[in-house]
């Protein structure tokens, strides 16, 4: 089954980082470059065809950081949390640890890798504050990487049937913003 992901984008350092690698995407001709492990580059070349690739990466900061991005799988929900607000909405594609493409990338931020890094669909930007009736399936505020527990997972489920209504009627532009809120 899959799972959702919180990333929280929470201070300006961040927001760059989320401005260069997912709002604006990254050319994958300058990453490619930086990726040592061949598999990992005909990997991401074949599912960033298109010339940009959307890519967060987290800090090793404790135990729990890594602890989730293990269980991060491809397919699960990737959503972008920023001052109460869902900011994007991506799918994961593929993840792994490399703390020479992420200095690079980011460079460091007080002596931090960003090294645990994972690469997304398409994000879709939006701004959509969390409001009480949406604690039901999300349950701020976040901090670094988080997953959405199951307890909620199940609501999302039990209310949406699957991640992807989820996303769309809660987080996109297709559906009235009266109602998204609404069970």
């Amino acid at each position: 089954m899959a799972n959702v992901f919180i990333f929280t984008v929470n201070d300006e350092p961040a927001g760059r980082r989320f401005s260069m690698t997912i709002q604006n995407g990254y050319d994958m001709g300058q990453l490619l470059s930086h990726i040592q492990d061949e598999s990992h580059r005909d990997a991401l070349e074949q599912m960033y065809a298109g010339g940009k690739c959307y890519l967060w990466g987290e800090a090793e900061e404790s135990g729990k950081t890594r602890s989730e991005w293990e269980i991060m799988c491809e397919g699960d929900l990737a959503l972008g949390y920023s001052e109460n607000a869902i900011i994007s909405v991506s799918r994961v594609m593929y993840k792994m640890d490399d703390p020479a493409l992420a200095d690079h990338l980011w460079g460091k931020d007080d002596g931090t890798s960003f090294r645990l890094i994972f690469f997304m669909t398409m994000p879709h930007l939006c701004n959509v504050e969390i409001v009480p009736r949406m604690l039901t399936y999300l349950d701020p505020p976040y901090d670094n990487l988080s997953r959405v527990g199951p307890d909620k997972l199940r609501n999302i489920l039990t209310h949406y049937i699957s991640l992807e209504d989820f996303a769309r009627l809660l987080f996109g532009e297709d559906f009235p913003t009266s109602l998204r809120h609404s069970l």
